[in-house]
């Protein structure tokens, strides 16, 4: 059911229409198929082109221009599967900045408000757990980039000025 949630939060966070068109499919059949009552949704083989599409979709414009894909559904798949990355990321030799620590920032209060929004009434249904984990997961991703990035300044045992 987690995946058909992340699926269905594409359409908030990607113009719908311009992934559709990239995708080659009508709007209304994306929309079916993002739908977390359909049946069928989106077959792993799609996943792949369907991600490649997200890359400047994004409804945020800072996100838009950067050009990123949207890997929610593959980050669940490889959670789910217990792949987790330590090293290998493309990354170049320090990729360290504030950006990262912002973003460490964002994820944890989200996942702080999504929580404590979960517990206000009691107690938590299996849709409000099903919110907190997604949360929670994107709160380790983040953690990992910026664990990663601190342990290539610790292994190289020189210090990054952050000033430059």
């Amino acid at each position: 059911m987690a995946l058909k949630k992340i699926l269905a939060d594409y359409s908030e966070r990607h113009d719908s229409e311009e992934l559709a068109r990239r995708l080659g499919i009508k709007y209304s059949t994306l929309m079916r198929k993002m739908n977390p009552e359909d049946p069928l949704g989106i077959h792993a083989c799609q996943l792949v082109e369907f991600i490649e599409a997200t890359q400047h979709t994004w409804k945020d414009p800072a996100r838009r221009k950067q050009a990123e894909r949207d890997f929610s559904l593959l980050d669940e798949i490889e959670f789910r599967l217990g792949r987790v990355f330590t090293e290998g990321i493309k990354s170049p030799k320090y990729d360290f900045s504030f950006h990262g620590l912002a973003r460490l920032i964002k994820e944890s209060s989200e996942a702080t408000r999504e929580i404590s929004e979960a517990c206000t009434d009691g107690k938590i249904t299996p849709l409000e757990a099903e919110n907190c984990i997604r949360e929670l997961h994107n709160l380790v991703y983040v953690s990992m980039e910026l664990i990663q990035e601190l342990e290539k300044i610790e292994i190289s045992g020189k210090s990054l000025d952050l000033r430059e």
